[in-house]
């Protein structure tokens, strides 16, 4: 996989690396983004922002897992700025 610089966001704290990071928790993360995107279209009908909370989530969780499967994990501050602006690069 090619390296992406992301020594900034490390710098700042909102990623970390973590080579140990297994395909068991990219999985898992995946598994939890399809059912944040299976709630969010049960509530559409009648909870519009609900749902778009529910997406959100869906959205941050796949994120996370492409995070991951690169060897990096959240960091401390500012966990959804960092992982959104680590993936923009990928």
């Amino acid at each position: 996989m090619k390296k992406i610089d992301l020594s900034d966001l490390i710098r700042e704290g909102q990623i970390q690396e973590e080579p140990s990071i297994g395909w068991d928790q990219v999985e898992q993360l995946i598994r939890r983004a399809f059912e944040d995107l299976k709630s969010a279209d049960r509530n559409m009908p009648f909870d519009e922002p609900g749902a778009m909370d529910f997406i959100y989530k869906a959205m941050f969780h796949a994120a996370n897992a492409l995070l991951r499967s690169y060897g990096f994990r959240p960091g401390a501050t500012r966990q959804h700025q960092g992982v959104i602006t680590a993936v923009s690069g990928f």
